[in-house]
């Protein structure tokens, strides 16, 4: 009996095969280092490379240091490749450019906005690290408001735009909740606004759903990738965190399926501690997420019409990653 080949096993065990290997693959861009990488498969032979070429944007995911590198890559991509990619990690710095009607001034843009780049985006997980928050800002944030601002605004701003289906976002303290009264932000007990706001978007019983979580040890992280040191919670601005410890977890571990209004008992987590925080939104059921482009604002669209990415980089029309920008609210 002739052993089986890659080649002579059926079509549907085959594809099986190639989706296993591509789903290893990290594509990084922006640290340095390169991901891994299985694609060595295509070159085989031209059966091989025909079958798992469609195959390979949908299961590999994509890593991004920050939003300018998501764009450097995606704006070298076609449509229907970027239709294909299902998974994105990248830490959402704004996106400044240079006003138009205003040579001088740079207008700093959510993150959501350099999403609407992409007609067709469809991830099936889009996971956004906070960058208002980092280490070497600490000194600033301690006379400023502004990281608290940021933080709230671009959690607003993602759930409010298309192209994924679930979004994670992850914060290395309470402070956006905790923090002092801020005059021009309009906070609510969360995650129960932002839960409200989904659930009128897709269907009250579209299943759409918004729950945050908070590490269970201060000081710790990795509760993007760990469900297990997660703890649903709930917050008041300006007050403590509320832990639920009778908050009824979906089969994943990752969603609170109770409801929202589960008791909330013994605050344990105060504003000053340093908690990584969680937010998982879903979709509802049968919600159209595929991003449109229809919301790209025009000052931004005014600059892609005229000009290429790699053309506003090199004339300064985007002010690349300059720190004082990451504070313009």
């Amino acid at each position: 009996m002739v052993a089986p080949t890659l080649q002579t096993i059926p079509t549907e065990i085959r594809l099986m095969i190639y989706e296993f290997c591509f789903s290893s693959i990290t594509v990084t861009q922006g640290f340095g280092k390169t991901g891994s990488n299985h694609t060595n498969l295509l070159s085989t032979c031209r059966q091989i490379h025909n079958e798992a070429k469609s195959l390979l944007g949908s299961n590999i995911s994509f890593h991004f240091r920050r939003t300018e590198e998501m764009v450097d890559c995606l704006t070298t991509l076609s449509h229907q490749q970027i239709q294909q990619i299902r998974h994105i990690r990248v830490k959402a710095i704004l996106f400044p450019l240079e006003a138009f009607q205003n040579a001088g001034y740079t207008e700093a843009y959510d993150f959501a906005d350099a999403l609407a780049l992409f007609p067709g985006l469809q991830l099936d997980r889009l996971e956004v690290e906070d960058c208002f928050h980092d280490e070497d800002r600490e000194e600033h944030r301690k006379s400023c408001t502004c990281a608290e601002v940021g933080t709230y605004k671009t959690i607003e701003a993602l759930l409010k735009c298309d192209g994924w289906k679930e979004l994670y976002y992850v914060m290395p303290t309470t402070d956006f909740m905790c923090g002092p009264i801020i005059p021009y932000l309009h906070r609510v007990e969360q995650p129960l606004g932002w839960n409200r706001y989904l659930q009128d978007r897709d269907g009250a019983d579209s299943g759409a759903s918004v729950t945050m979580f908070i590490s269970k040890n201060s000081g710790s992280s990795g509760m993007m990738d760990d469900p297990s040191i997660r703890i649903p919670c709930t917050a008041i601005p300006e007050q403590m965190i509320n832990t639920l410890r009778d908050v009824v977890l979906s089969e994943d571990n990752q969603t609170a399926v109770a409801p929202l209004e589960v008791p909330e008992v013994d605050v344990t987590t105060r504003a000053a501690e340093k908690r990584e925080m969680l937010l998982i939104a879903r979709r509802g059921k049968n919600a159209s997420y595929i991003q449109d482009g229809k919301k790209l604002k025009y000052q931004i669209k005014y600059w892609f019409d005229r000009m290429t990415w790699p053309e506003m980089k090199e004339n300064w029309t985007y002010k690349e990653g300059h720190p004082r920008w990451y504070n313009h609210w």
